[in-house]
């Protein structure tokens, strides 16, 4: 963030099939070690606090390097915001049979998606964030679920254990809209405009 608004740092991460787990954990990880000395370098002006906001996929590197960063000075994390994150690799919530047909994403693709990403013997319930230990070391949580996003139950699930430990959460919830709802802001701009609003107040408090 700098003096007087926050800078925006968009990392570009391998993927797979061709770049299984874990890879972009790497690549993230990388980048947010090496972050203040990049920014030195280049000659610009920040204060060193550190959000990771991400979507998805991308919420579930945010949460797993969050999930890291509790012991690891190296990730010097303060907040996540995580939107309709994928926090569990078991798919053991019940979201994940209720709605999985017919709202975009359906099961059978995310767990394609994760037979790709999965391409050795990893315990995917060990490297599910959902899973993984929590302390009161965590960095502070937003996170955004969708009322007909097979991936709703994880969010909360996820913020009762960081509760459970002393983190300060908080949830935004929009009742009508499914995964990936920000990429169709021409057809909701009111839940996208509410849902952009939370993450900046969260990300600039």
């Amino acid at each position: 963030a700098g003096a007087t608004a926050s800078r925006v740092l968009s990392i570009d991460y391998r993927l797979a099939p061709e770049y299984p787990y874990p890879a972009a954990l790497e690549d993230c990880y990388a980048v947010i070690q090496h972050l203040w000395s990049y920014l030195d370098n280049a000659n610009i002006l920040y204060t060193p606090s550190l959000s990771l906001v991400g979507d998805s996929g991308g919420g579930a590197l945010c949460a797993t390097l969050s999930a890291l960063s509790q012991r690891d000075s190296n990730l010097p994390i303060k907040k996540q915001a995580l939107i309709y994150p994928s926090l569990d690799y078991t798919l053991s919530s019940p979201s994940v049979e209720t709605l999985a047909h017919g709202y975009l994403l359906e099961k059978s693709r995310i767990q394609w998606y994760f037979d790709h990403y999965f391409q050795g013997n990893e315990c995917r319930r060990a490297t599910s964030p959902l899973f993984m230990p929590l302390f009161n070391q965590h960095p502070t949580t937003l996170i955004v679920t969708a009322g007909y996003c097979p991936l709703r139950d994880e969010g909360p699930r996820y913020i009762a254990k960081l509760e459970e430990v002393g983190v300060a959460t908080e949830h935004h919830f929009e009742p009508t809209m499914i995964h990936a709802y920000l990429n169709l802001e021409n057809l909701a701009p009111q839940a996208c405009s509410r849902t952009y609003e939370a993450v900046s107040r969260f990300v600039n408090s």
